[in-house]
Order: C-alpha cells, then structure tokens, then sequence
C-alpha cells in the first residue's frame, strides 16, 4: 500500500516501476519477518460485539469523521488529495491489526496530520484505552460491510 508522503510507494498498483503482485508481497513480508528475533506470536483483537461498534460510531463521528470523512472514507483537506486516508478498504482492513490501530489512534503518527487522541498524549483529546477500543471497533465493522 505505501506511505503517503514519504519515498515508500505502493507496489501493488499499476503505473509504478514495479508491480509486485500478492505472492510475491507476502513473499517479501515473510522475507522482512525473518530478521525478527522474537516474532509475534499473539494478535490482540478487541471486542466486535455490535454495541462496542455502535458507541465506538458515535465516538469516531465525533473524533475522526473531520479528517477521515464519512464512515471512513478519507477525504482531502485544503485541496490536499488524501489529507487522512481511507480506512474503509479491504486493504487497509487486512494490513492494520487491532494493535496498530489503537496504538494510531492513542498516540498518533508522528510527520503526519495524525494527532494522539491516548490520555496522557497531548493530543487533541484525552480518550480512554476503552474509548478507543470502541472506535477500533466500529472501524473492524465495515469488515461486515464488504
């Protein structure tokens, strides 16, 4: 998928000096995996029930939607194209585990409009660790929807 912004382009998409396609992406992530010491071996996964979602909607609606649009969508802001990125694509939702999101979302990303929302961070505001396991919730439900 790339870094916006940055020298990392997607290699997945069509235009770019090379195309690499998903074998060779997975291929390539196990490559990179190998050097770890101590690979992973627990994925977190939060809660999915349909009221987390639902009170995590009324937290993203109040918290995220200005810069990530509409269910997630992304949008542009000051005519920048893809100010805050989508995160409603299957892609997105099969690359960012539940981990990566809460840590995003607590402690932002630095060199990017992705401010902390964690308490303590200071940030724009101060979201309980259950707030935004709420919001990683309602984000994990547009799985659902595709």
């Amino acid at each position: 998928m790339g870094r916006q912004g940055t020298e990392m382009r997607a290699f997945g998409q069509a235009g770019n000096v090379t195309t690499l396609s998903q074998r060779e992406v997975t291929d390539l992530v196990a490559f990179i995996r190998s050097w770890e010491r101590n690979p992973p071996t627990v994925t977190r996964v939060i809660d999915r029930t349909e009221s987390a979602a639902r009170e995590g909607a009324g937290l993203f609606n109040r918290y995220c939607i200005g810069c990530h649009g509409a269910e997630g969508r992304g949008q542009a802001s000051g005519g920048i194209k893809g100010y805050a990125p989508s995160l409603n694509t299957p892609e997105f939702l099969r690359a960012a585990d539940d981990g990566l999101l809460m840590a995003t979302i607590a402690i932002g990303r630095p060199n990017t409009g992705m401010r902390p929302f964690g308490t303590g961070a200071g940030g724009v505001a101060e979201l309980s660790a259950a707030d935004i396991r709420k919001i990683v919730a309602y984000i994990r439900s547009w799985e659902n929807n595709k």
